[in-house]
């Protein structure tokens, strides 16, 4: 008795004198050719080859969460086994070092207000002919070179873990200075806590252990499969 695949069906109809596929063989064809037919049935989970194998984090993504300042750990905001989505806050520091980028960020607010506004009142003596173009332009430069460097250190901020309405807080005066968030970098569960609050922390050092929602299977298959 012969089990047929497909690829050994058609080629034993195409030997047939017209080469035609038949949608509806006569018994003796099904004879000749020894084709047997079953129902199709799912793959008893036993059947086929075993491997040994892993489900790991994806090396493709971040497996931990590191200081990106040197700092002082507040509070933790989850615990071990917690989901997470991506960019929730898992803990809070304490930075000098942020604290001198965020007052010069609001020194950088308070210049690039000021250059905007002159910079507005230059253009209008200019199209006035009451100052020169030289001036207006000076003055253009600056309102650029202020409105760059509140863009590098509003960079800088977000890399803190800083949002929108983080930095619109600092602003207007309403949020804690010195203090940097450190987020969930993609959707994933919490794994170990490497610090405890109150303890000192450097820039690079890793703060938790992070297991991304992407999850890998690590098998070892031999060459031969």
């Amino acid at each position: 008795m012969k089990f047929l695949g497909l690829g050994i069906l058609l080629l034993g109809f195409t030997q047939l004198t017209h080469a035609q596929l038949l949608t509806a063989p006569d018994q003796a064809t099904i004879n000749r050719l020894g084709l047997v037919f079953a129902p199709v049935a799912p793959l008893d989970a036993h059947d086929g080859a075993q491997v040994s194998a892993m489900i790991i984090s994806s090396p493709l993504l971040a497996d931990g969460v590191h200081a990106r300042f040197t700092g002082t750990l507040l509070e933790w905001k989850v615990v071990p086994g917690d989901s997470v989505k991506a960019g929730a806050v898992l803990g809070v520091l304490q930075s000098p070092e942020v604290l001198a980028i965020q007052q010069e960020y609001l020194q950088a607010i308070a210049a690039r207000k000021q250059t905007e506004a002159a910079l507005e009142r230059d253009t209008q003596l200019l199209e006035a002919g009451i100052i020169a173009a030289s001036r207006e332009q000076q003055t253009r430069r600056e309102a650029e070179a202020a409105s760059a460097a509140t863009m590098s250190l509003t960079a800088r901020l977000e890399q803190a873990g800083l949002g929108k309405a983080d930095l619109s807080a600092l602003g207007n005066g309403t949020s804690m200075l010195g203090q940097y968030q450190v987020r969930a970098p993609q959707d994933g569960v919490v794994g170990r806590l490497m610090v405890v609050p109150g303890s000192a922390v450097n820039t690079a050092d890793e703060l938790v252990s992070f297991n991304s929602a992407m999850l890998w299977l690590d098998a070892a298959i031999p060459a031969s499969l």
